[in-house]
């Protein structure tokens, strides 16, 4: 939580802080927090763990995917699922895929992690 106002997102919509019109009233905590994170990697040498990413890899259709946007990807996806206004549907979508899912199926696909 850096940098954490002490407040929630609702407050900083209802007064219309910088942060909210900054982030458009959309997981306005969350937003500034992985974008503070982004940046903060890339000031430094010694926090830039980027450079250790190689840029590409193939899907197993042999498809090449950027490693660097594809760990964005999920590290933004990672820190939004942590708004709390999106918590219930989240904990339902995985309830649902653990339900309709069978431990080792090879089919399975985390479509945030493919995308």
């Amino acid at each position: 939580d850096l940098g954490h106002t002490g407040t929630n997102n609702m407050f900083h919509q209802n007064i219309l802080s910088e942060l909210a019109v900054t982030y458009n009233d959309t997981s306005v905590l969350e937003m500034y927090h992985v974008s503070m994170a982004f940046s903060i990697m890339r000031k430094d040498v010694g926090t830039d763990w980027w450079s250790m990413l190689t840029r590409e890899y193939p899907k197993p259709s042999g498809e090449l995917v950027d490693s660097r946007r594809r760990a964005r990807k999920v590290l933004i996806d990672c820190v939004l699922g942590t708004d709390m206004v999106k918590h219930a549907r989240l904990l339902e979508d995985m309830q649902n895929f653990a339900s309709e899912s069978t431990y080792g199926n090879s089919s399975l696909r985390h479509s945030s992690l493919d995308s």
